[in-house]
């Protein structure tokens, strides 16, 4: 079974990530995870939908989470990176020279939007 394509970031999602906060929520041994927040303490839910195109999957912020749909976590360096990074081809963004694609993670408790590095 092959991963699924990892889910592109659409025009102005880095604009709208780029005002919200990075609330903590749960550490571990490696990471901090946690939740976008507005600056007066709203949740702004990250998820992965439907793209324009059949087949493709895109991300995006929601007040309140869909029936069927899971919030994802994200981690305080992923977090960090979509905050200086820039758009990319693909759905991807460049941070500091190196592309990343925001990816779909479970980690077997959680769903995690993780920034991955693109070779």
């Amino acid at each position: 079974m092959t991963d699924p394509p990892d889910p592109a970031l659409p025009p102005g999602l880095l604009d709208a990530i780029a005002k919200l906060l990075f609330r903590l929520i749960d550490r571990d041994a490696t990471r901090e995870l946690g939740e976008l927040a507005t600056p007066d303490g709203a949740t702004m839910h990250l998820v992965a939908t439907s793209g324009g195109t059949p087949g493709s999957i895109q991300w995006a912020l929601v007040e309140r989470v869909p029936a069927g749909v899971a919030a994802y976590r994200l981690s305080r360096t992923t977090y960090d990176i979509l905050l200086r990074a820039s758009a990319a081809a693909e759905g991807g963004v460049v941070a500091n020279g190196t592309r990343f694609h925001l990816r779909a993670i479970w980690d077997g408790t959680r769903h995690v939007a993780d920034a991955v590095q693109v070779a």
